[in-house]
């Protein structure tokens, strides 16, 4: 699909536009290396260039010849165009857009910015924008691609959605600090796997982006959003403003919130750390993890990665995301070890379940075992949990660490609501013979 696509760009497209009434040519340019200065018509093929704000500007392999010199583009000035697109260079790596100019692009038919991989394509210097308040500046990052804004790039005007799709975004603010190098307009969706990263200054970065896509089947996969606070105290919000809303992206799609070193859910007042909040608050289940009403089953979607693991999210108002692992979450983790401990788990537990494969190779019990979300670290490879007929019934359910494990049980895998099962360590497996019981709710697995 991803040389599909590429092999899409190679060619030169021309269409009829309608202007102020008037037709136009729409060409795609394809940037051929004859030069830095993007408003010069030799550094453009086909001939007529460079673009204007009716043409595609394409970077591209079919520009020039594989292998030959790359020639990154240096934006000194205004520069417009109906839409940007990246893809490999002639030496199989990526573009560097630099620059003091501005990249305006817009219109009928917009796509905005699109990069297509495998490649990272960095904008480093010039400032973007959408055409028009009715033609804004969307962002789509395909699978296998990274799209960097840093330095002094910025959207200064018209922004509209951000579209991560199996790609990587990335905001880089380790030299350069800016806390409004997104507007906060638009939708942001991350899908297929991808990842929405922000990279904070030693100084401290603030960044609120547009809001949080939640509701929609069309995500699907284990998205990631990644804050690396360099040292210092960096805050992602998102716009979604409800006192109270659904967080879930949809039955299919799970989101890992993530710290790339300490703890997720600082304070405000802290001098460091990692936040991700929002401007309202997200609802919270019977248990106190993120779900998808007030008091709800619906919880599991969401998880945190950080210095303490992988684990189930809650929300608080003064830290944001943060896992119920963490002391400052407020929520009380059941920590079970035996067949005795387990029995007191409830549909609104947490449940930690620490096996010692060693001492007791499995645990074995008499009736079903449930459990609101439930944990399972074992200490070994070989642990098992035995329930004979009976139903294993939790909404949540992560296997973690590197050592394989099996439920064993005829009965269902039971719960009300969607379930998620997570398997964190890619190394593992989890072996069972539980029917999963969908009818009406469906089972998402991620890991």
């Amino acid at each position: 699909m991803r040389f599909a696509s590429l092999g899409r760009l190679l060619g030169v497209v021309v269409v009829a536009a309608i202007v102020g009434g008037a037709t136009q040519a729409q060409v795609t340019y394809s940037w051929n290396n004859g030069g830095t200065d993007p408003s010069l018509a030799a550094a453009w093929n086909p001939a007529g260039g460079p673009p204007t704000a009716t043409d595609i500007a394409q970077f591209t392999p079919g520009g020039s010849a594989f292998g030959s010199t790359v020639q990154n583009p240096i934006f000194g000035g205004a520069f417009n165009a109906l839409s940007l697109t990246t893809g490999l260079n002639p030496n199989a790596g990526g573009w560097n857009l630099t620059g003091a100019g501005s990249i305006t692009l817009g219109g009928t038919g917009s796509t905005g910015i699109t990069t297509f991989g495998p490649q990272t394509t960095t904008v480093n210097g010039p400032t973007l924008a959408g055409a028009s308040p009715t033609s804004l500046l969307a962002f789509n990052v395909t699978s296998g691609s990274v799209l960097v804004l840093t330095g002094t790039t910025a959207v200064t005007a018209n922004q509209g959605n951000i579209v991560v799709a199996a790609g990587t975004f990335r905001l880089d603010n380790s030299a350069t600090n800016n806390n409004t190098r997104l507007l906060n307009t638009g939708v942001v969706t991350v899908n297929g796997g991808g990842t929405f990263e922000l990279i904070g200054n030693a100084a401290g970065t603030t960044q609120t982006v547009g809001t949080l896509n939640t509701g929609s089947n069309v995500i699907g996969g284990l998205n990631t959003f990644r804050i690396n606070n360099n040292g210092g105290l960096t805050t992602l919000t998102f716009a979604n403003a409800a006192a109270g809303f659904a967080s879930r992206p949809g039955t299919r799609g799970t989101y890992r919130f993530e710290a790339a070193s300490g703890t997720l859910g600082a304070l405000a007042s802290d001098a460091s750390g990692s936040r991700i909040n929002f401007v309202g608050t997200p609802f919270v289940g019977a248990n106190g993890l993120i779900s998808n009403s007030a008091g709800g089953g619906t919880f599991g979607y969401a998880t945190v990665k950080d210095s303490d693991g992988t684990n189930f999210a809650t929300y608080t108002t003064a830290r944001g995301l943060i896992s119920a692992a963490n002391t400052n979450s407020g929520l009380t983790v059941i920590t079970v070890t035996d067949a005795a401990t387990a029995a007191t788990l409830t549909a609104t537990s947490i449940g930690q379940l620490n096996q010692n494969v060693v001492a007791n190779p499995t645990i074995t019990l008499a009736a079903a075992l449930t459990s609101g979300s439930l944990r399972i670290t074992p200490s070994a490879a070989g642990g098992t949990l035995a329930l004979g007929a009976s139903n294993l019934v939790t909404n949540a359910l992560m296997i973690d660490g590197v050592n394989n494990y099996t439920v064993a049980s005829t009965g269902n895998l039971g719960g009300a609501g969607t379930r998620y099962v997570y398997v964190n360590d890619p190394n593992n497996i989890f072996f069972t013979n539980l029917i999963v019981a969908n009818g009406a709710n469906p089972t998402t697995f991620a890991g």
